[in-house]
């Protein structure tokens, strides 16, 4: 799979990058292959875009977790 950017000015991770996944990865069918979508973090560190969605309350609210749950 590889990290595919979003941002405007078209750069692209190389593999000597890091990417802050926030703990969950979702890749995305680019042109027919796996990719991720990231944009820049900071000089060599990008993010991974999207957050894992949480389950809903069957009372229709979302369940609230603090980020010691994860």
């Amino acid at each position: 799979m590889g990290a595919v950017s979003i941002d405007r000015d078209a750069r692209v991770p190389s593999k000597a990058n890091l990417v802050d996944t926030k703990g969950w990865v979702r890749p995305r069918l680019w042109g027919g292959r796996a990719a991720l979508l990231v944009t820049p973090k900071s000089e060599g560190v990008w993010e991974s875009v999207g957050e894992k969605r949480h389950k809903r309350h069957p009372t229709g609210g979302a369940t609230h977790r603090s980020p010691a749950d994860y």
